[in-house]
């Protein structure tokens, strides 16, 4: 009775650690977008969001020029594929 539940939480800590680290590896790419993009603007982000069907998503932008009061704000930002594998296979070519 223990091994099985022993794999079943050993099984859980694996699926949100790869979670975790795919969330981290879109917001990290998000952060180095903005670095690239800072001497002509502040881009910010509020976080990103990955889904096991093939979707990443990427919250509330928003970009202001040094230069200016006006500012770009986009709700979301989606990437949908056919399922997961599709989608790290994107990671890979972007």
């Amino acid at each position: 009775m223990k091994k099985p539940l022993y794999g079943l939480i050993a099984g859980l800590i694996a699926v949100g650690g790869f979670y975790f680290y795919q969330v981290h590896q879109i917001n990290t790419a998000v952060d180095d977008i903005s670095r690239q993009l800072s001497p002509v603007g502040r881009l910010e982000h509020g976080g990103a969001s990955f889904s096991p069907f093939g979707e990443a998503r990427i919250n509330r932008l928003r970009f202001t020029p040094h230069d200016g009061n006006d500012e770009i704000a986009i709700r979301r930002v989606a990437v949908r594929t056919d399922g997961l594998l599709n989608l790290l296979r994107l990671k890979n070519t972007v």
